[in-house]
């Protein structure tokens, strides 16, 4: 048995992996690049490129989500948060707390609520979604659970530069 022609396909496979990976990893570069300098139509084309070749990478849906709210087309960034949440792991309480931004600018407070309970309850916990969950609460009149949310906050953050404001409106939520 001649040793060399599996050697030399084994060889050959590798090259062409690692070439795909490069062009992947360099289209997220570019992407990232893109993103990072406000050049969101180029990143957008980017990472739904780079979406065909690495699917399950939540960076992009992340990523994407914000483009699309950014533009204020909150479905289609509610959309992207959502197919990205099975692959976000430690980071699902960043999704939630984005699809529930998308879902309050869209006007849909009680969406919005669901998603920051989410975030907040999450492993590990996203303290800020308790200042926006008491955010929508206020609008919602719901002040009881907004005072609650204010005061959660300042219990896990007590040093937040926001604790001279999150008291101030305590004080009128409890007049």
């Amino acid at each position: 048995m001649n040793i060399k022609l599996p050697l030399c396909a084994g060889i050959f496979l590798l090259l062409a992996a690692a070439a795909v990976y490069g062009q992947e990893g360099s289209i997220t570069r570019r992407a990232g690049e893109a993103f990072n300098n406000d050049n969101f139509e180029e990143a957008k084309a980017l990472y739904l490129n780079a979406l065909k070749t690495d699917p399950a990478n939540m960076e992009i849906y992340l990523n994407l989500g914000y483009i699309y709210e950014y533009q204020r087309d909150f479905q289609t960034a509610i959309g992207y948060y959502q197919k990205g949440l099975p692959y976000a792991d430690l980071k699902k309480g960043v999704f939630y707390l984005n699809m529930g931004n998308a879902y309050y600018k869209a006007g849909d407070y009680a969406a919005a609520e669901k998603m920051y309970t989410s975030a907040a309850e999450g492993v590990p916990p996203l303290y800020s979604a308790y200042l926006s969950r008491a955010g929508v609460r206020v609008k919602n009149s719901s002040y009881t659970g907004a005072i609650s949310d204010y005061q959660t906050y300042l219990v896990f953050v007590p040093d937040t530069p926001k604790r001279a404001k999150i008291e101030e409106i305590l004080g009128l939520l409890q007049a």
